[in-house]
């Protein structure tokens, strides 16, 4: 009885330590930039001002949704991508989403055919283990 309550101890403090929380919202203007600019490199302002207008709250929340279960938001086209690292302050977390969407949109970008008219919305978590956190990152994209 005595070596079970420190077993399950230790079992429920490294389960709660490796919860899934979302992205502040101050971390979704680093997906707004992402695609703004790589939808704008080598093309006129016209592509810049589509995009700043292209995001949808509607997909941001269906982005969060399928992080969590993919099979069940359907529509669209997706781009998504994790990346690993030491725990960050607030600042260097929305420099740590930009690199990381704006490395996913210049993978993925042409063959997703990111480029205006689409309306789209990004999301996405961060689950903090004890040695690193987890920056899981989606971006549903729907063609006009």
């Amino acid at each position: 009885m005595l070596l079970i309550l420190p077993l399950l101890a230790f079992f429920l403090a490294n389960v709660a330590s490796e919860v899934s929380k979302p992205l502040p919202k101050g971390a979704l203007e680093a997906f707004k930039k992402a695609n703004i600019r790589y939808t704008a490199k080598d093309k006129t302002s016209y592509y810049r001002d589509r995009m700043k207008t292209a995001w949808r709250d509607d997909l941001s929340a269906r982005a969060l949704k399928w992080l969590q279960s993919p099979e069940k938001v359907k529509g669209g086209a997706v781009i998504n991508g994790q990346k690993s690292f030491p725990e960050a302050e607030p600042k260097q977390l929305k420099k740590k989403v930009f690199a990381l969407v704006s490395d996913l949109l210049e993978k993925y970008g042409q063959e997703k055919h990111v480029k205006p008219p689409i309306l789209y919305g990004c999301n996405g978590n961060i689950t903090k283990g004890e040695d690193n956190s987890v920056l899981s990152v989606a971006c549903l994209y729907i063609y006009q």
